[in-house]
């Protein structure tokens, strides 16, 4: 059976370490490359030496062309200013290419899917089975409860992530505004996050907690006067995202272009 030949981004970071622990037991891939920013101290250094197995030969490079060459598919959980770098090489190489990277803008969005004409993007703001599932329940939830329901998105996550509301809250908040058939401002979704106890006049709004080190907990509560419906879902173990990504990786490596979700992987 042909490998599937694969590079990571941020490769010494939280996800990049956890993706590279899924490949060493996956026989379906081969790891060609795995790259971090110009500062990291592990440039020059063999990924298994640093990532605690035996040495394989590869040495981290802080040069994204070298990520992207004679790869097949490229993860990528690096920043979204890294994102934009890579998708041009991703394109211009034909090479696929996995984002999780949250906190795009919608013009760093419609530029993935410009590039996607000509190389296969997957991108996704979260890559467990559960999570995925649970966005279509909350369209599907939205679309058959009257207006009289408010929604609101809670997410928790570990003291360092940095967007707020996560890509992930922001997923369950398109997904209601879909079931309302209605438009969710991008651009006003820090006015959305929830203050002092007060719900915003907008039908959906957020609530966004940062601590510890969780792994991400999110909840979806339907409110009206009369009733609570409440949908969740707490990651207990990081590698869940991992292996959705290199299911991600194994799926995509056969498409040649397009712009894709988690959605069409699971087939939802």
């Amino acid at each position: 059976m042909k490998k599937i030949k694969i590079g990571i981004a941020g490769i010494t970071g939280r996800m990049g370490r956890l993706i590279f622990a899924e490949l060493v037991k996956n026989r379906s891939f081969k790891l060609i490359s795995g790259s971090e920013k110009k500062s990291n101290a592990y440039i020059g250094k063999d990924i298994g030496n640093v990532l605690g197995t035996k040495k394989i030969g590869i040495h981290i490079s802080d040069d994204p062309e070298v990520l992207f060459n004679n790869v097949d598919v490229v993860v990528d959980f690096t920043s979204p200013k890294a994102v934009m770098h890579h998708v041009k090489l991703a394109q211009s190489c034909k090479v696929c290419h996995v984002i999780g990277v949250t906190g795009l803008t919608a013009t760093q969005e419609r530029k993935l899917k410009l590039a996607s004409k000509k190389t296969a993007i997957l991108y996704a703001s979260n890559m467990s089975l559960g999570i995925n599932l649970l966005i279509s329940f909350v369209e599907s939830l939205s679309q058959r409860l009257k207006e009289e329901f408010h929604v609101n998105i809670s997410d928790i996550h570990h003291r360092h992530k940095v967007d707020a509301p996560s890509g992930t809250a922001i997923s369950f908040g398109l997904a209601a505004a879909r079931g309302k058939k209605i438009k969710l401002p991008l651009s006003k979704i820090p006015h959305l996050l929830k203050s002092s106890g007060k719900t915003s006049k907008f039908p959906i709004d957020f609530t966004s907690i940062r601590k510890g080190n969780v792994a991400g907990k999110h909840s979806v509560t339907f409110s009206s006067k009369s009733e609570t419906i409440t949908l969740g879902h707490e990651a207990l173990d990081r590698a869940i995202f991992a292996r959705g990504a290199i299911f991600a990786a194994e799926w995509i490596a056969k498409k040649s272009s397009g712009f894709y979700s988690m959605e069409d992987v699971f087939s939802l």
